[in-house]
C-alpha cells in the first residue's frame, strides 16, 4: 500500500515539473524581444516595438521581416526618415517582396522632396531588371543548377546512353550551357552592384545640402527626411552624395543613414 502511493507521488511530482516545464518554455518564447516588440505594435505601442527591434539588431541579428516590422513602426511612430530606411534594408534583403515594396512605395508618398530621377536609358533598364531578380547567390545557383543539366545530357550522349530524341536533347543541352552563361553573366553584375551601390536615407526632418564638405559653404538647396541618396565619398564628416537627379553635393553623416 505504501509502495502504490510513493509511486502515484512520483507520477503526480513527474507530471507537475512537466506542466510547469512546458508553462515556463511557453512564457519564455513569447517574451523573446521579436515577439515582445509584435505584442507592442499590436498595442499600438509603437515606441516600445521600436526599442526591442532596435535591441534585436544590436546583437547583430537581421531580416528582412524584422526591418519590415521596423518600418512599420517607425511609420506609424510618425519617422518617415527611419521607416522608409528600414523598409529600404528589408527590400534589400528580399527584393521581390511584394508587402514590401508596397509600403515603401506607400511612405515615398509622403516624402517632401520631389526629386525627378533621370530617365534611364531603355537596354540599360531592361538589364538592371534581370540583375535584380535574384541576388548574386541566386544567379549562383542559377548557374551551376543548368550548367550541370546542361553537362550531364552532353555527358550521356557521349556515353551513347540516351538513344532516342538525340536532335532534342541536344538542343536542351546546348540551352542549359547558354542559360548558364548568362547566370554567371548576370550574377557577376549583380555582385558588382552590391559591392559598389551604396545608398543612404536622409534621416533628419530638414537639412542643408551643401556645396562643398564645410558647415559655412553654400547651400544648393533644402532636403528633407525620407529622400534617398546615392554615396560617391567622404571627407571628415561629410558625404558626398548624387540625388536621383544626378545633382551631386554635401551632406553631414549625421544626417544620413546608410540602408
Amino acid at each position: 500500500m505504501k509502495l502504490g502511493n510513493n509511486i502515484n507521488a512520483t507520477t503526480l511530482s513527474v507530471f507537475l515539473v512537466v506542466c510547469c516545464s512546458i508553462f515556463f518554455i511557453q512564457n519564455l518564447k513569447a517574451t523573446t524581444p521579436f515577439e515582445t516588440a509584435n505584442e507592442a505594435y499590436a498595442k499600438k505601442d509603437y515606441q516600445s516595438a521600436i526599442s526591442n527591434y532596435e535591441a534585436i539588431l544590436e546583437t547583430g541579428e537581421y531580416s528582412s521581416d524584422l526591418y519590415y516590422n521596423l518600418g512599420n513602426a517607425y511609420f506609424k511612430n510618425g519617422n518617415l526618415g527611419k521607416a522608409i530606411l528600414n523598409f529600404e534594408r528589408a527590400r534589400k534583403n528580399s527584393p521581390n517582396d511584394k508587402d514590401i515594396l508596397h509600403n515603401l512605395n506607400h511612405a515615398k508618398v509622403s516624402t517632401v522632396d520631389e526629386i525627378e530621377p533621370l530617365p534611364p536609358f531603355f537596354v540599360t533598364s531592361f538589364f538592371g531588371g534581370i540583375r535584380d531578380l535574384f541576388f548574386s547567390t541566386g544567379w549562383a545557383i542559377f548557374s551551376i543548377l543548368f550548367l550541370w543539366i546542361g553537362l550531364g545530357i552532353f555527358i550521356a550522349q557521349l556515353l551513347q546512353k540516351l538513344n532516342s530524341n538525340q536532335r532534342i536533347l541536344k538542343i536542351i543541352s546546348i540551352a542549359s550551357l547558354v542559360l548558364a552563361g548568362f547566370g554567371i553573366l548576370f550574377g557577376l553584375a549583380r555582385k558588382s552592384h552590391e559591392l559598389n551601390f551604396k545608398g543612404a536615407i536622409i534621416i533628419e526632418k530638414q537639412i542643408d545640402f551643401k556645396s562643398a564638405p564645410e558647415e559655412n559653404s553654400e547651400n544648393i538647396m533644402t532636403l528633407h527626411e525620407g529622400t534617398k541618396v546615392q554615396l560617391l565619398d567622404k571627407i571628415d564628416n561629410y558625404h558626398k552624395v548624387k540625388l536621383a537627379d544626378g545633382d551631386e553635393g554635401w551632406i553631414n553623416e549625421k544626417e544620413i543613414e546608410i540602408i
